[in-house]
């Protein structure tokens, strides 16, 4: 199912899910302290939101199983992924129907984002026409940037902007500590051959 759903979201033809997503997913279950089942998990409650936000599978991997290590909780971790790209683009995560709020919302994160590096505040978008809407994972990193500039006050409210009143600890875990995610996009580069490596050991404990 896990595969399934990563496959229809990511676009993945049958000859590219090895490498895509199993070696992937194999490769941060034996770097990270996380493990294939919760990465699946989480990758099937968000894989087609993330993807529309125009999420790699990469990227969502990456976020998904930095926030994971601290938030112990693949249902709330890959549920709260969901929320965040669905709003960032516009859409209330329960009904997934355009906010009535988003001009608001846009000016609210912006607002909360303007420090002595971002006097305009952080956009959301990656144009300067606002046509195309920058991923989850490049949005996070540009606000992680200067989280550290930002106060209490406004790092809760922007906590609560992004990810809702029930995401905001898996957001906090990535603000606090964004090189784990960094360092997931690393290992993934070196992910090839992953999950064969993986059945090969598992057949050479075979008993025959």
């Amino acid at each position: 199912d896990g595969l399934v759903s990563s496959m229809k979201a990511f676009g993945f033809e049958v000859d590219e899910v090895e490498r895509n997503v199993m070696d992937n997913i194999n490769r941060i279950g034996n770097t990270m302290a996380t493990s294939n089942e919760e990465i699946v998990q989480m990758l099937t409650r968000s894989s087609a939101a993330m993807a529309a936000a125009n999420n790699t599978i990469e990227e969502t991997i990456a976020l998904e199983s930095a926030a994971v290590q601290v938030t112990r909780n693949a249902e709330t971790t890959g549920t709260a992924f969901r929320t965040i790209s669905m709003r960032i683009r516009g859409y209330d995560e329960e009904t997934e129907e355009q906010l009535e709020d988003y001009e608001e919302l846009k000016g609210k994160i912006a607002d909360l984002t303007k420090t002595a590096k971002t006097p305009g505040g952080i956009s959301l978008f990656s144009d300067k026409d606002k046509t195309t809407f920058k991923s989850t994972y490049q949005l996070l990193k540009d606000i992680s940037e200067i989280w550290d500039e930002l106060s209490d006050k406004e790092q809760a409210q922007l906590t609560e902007k992004l990810a809702g009143k029930r995401g905001g600890q898996v957001l906090s875990a990535i603000m606090n500590d964004f090189s784990e995610v960094e360092r997931a996009m690393t290992e993934m580069t070196n992910a090839a051959g992953s999950s064969d490596a993986e059945m090969e050991i598992i057949k050479e404990s075979f008993d025959f």
